[in-house]
């Protein structure tokens, strides 16, 4: 609580769901590589949104994601939004009987699935401590995030994903491919690089409304897209 203080972060901003969701293997070696190659090649120079430093990303759309690592792991990473969704309601749910307090409808809304689908960002991000050397604490904007590792945290000194889960500190070790998934409540940083290459896809969920008009922005194409 302290930490969160000092963030200028206080306990209030915490909700009353806090889950975080882990999935092993979720893009696979060969998807990895191909985007930590992209990234190393074509990455922009333009300034971060929570820091204001050099991004040293690359944005990406979903098809060429789905050219990237496949469309089986793309599905794969679009099923653990609605994972978490369904986390978040078994933990909301938890709370309200141990508490006795009702989940309130505002709660209630933000954890079903999003009938109008999903506006999705993504972006492959490059670490090292010469350029891009860590992230502050924040809260991310969008609905929910998946945070995928493309390189192993034993390939690197530093570049640790830490997260305030449940009113305390996490330290996440993942492996490559491994990713976290996490709502906009999840205060979380990424420690600073002490040598090596520390490379991540980014994927920020935005719900869209039900709506004729919010199904045109919906960016995962049919399954028949290859």
């Amino acid at each position: 609580r302290a930490l969160l203080e000092l963030l200028g972060n206080g306990p209030n901003r915490l909700t009353a769901t806090r889950a975080l969701l882990r999935k092993k293997r979720a893009i696979q070696s060969a998807g990895c590589a191909a985007l930590c190659a992209a990234v190393d090649s074509e990455r922009n120079m333009e300034s971060d949104s929570v820091d204001n430093k050099a991004q040293h990303q690359l944005n990406i759309t979903i098809d060429r994601l789905i050219k990237l690592i496949g469309r089986k792991d793309v599905d794969g990473l679009w099923q653990l939004a609605d994972d978490l969704l369904a986390l978040q309601r078994v933990e909301a749910e938890a709370l309200a009987e141990e508490t006795g307090v009702h989940v309130s409808a505002e709660l209630a809304e933000k954890i079903e699935v999003a009938k109008g689908g999903y506006k999705v960002d993504m972006f492959v991000r490059r670490y090292t401590r010469e350029t891009r050397p860590w992230i502050p604490f924040h809260y991310d904007n969008s609905n929910l995030t998946i945070n995928i590792a493309l390189s192993p945290d034993s390939g690197h000194e530093g570049g640790r994903l830490h997260a305030i889960i449940d009113g305390r500190h996490h330290a996440i070790v993942r492996e490559e491919g491994e990713a976290t998934v996490h709502g906009d409540d999840v205060l979380h940083a990424v420690s600073a690089m002490a040598s090596g290459v520390r490379h991540s896809l980014i994927m920020f969920f935005f719900a869209l409304q039900d709506s004729e008009e919010a199904r045109e922005h919906e960016t995962l194409p049919g399954a028949s897209a290859k």
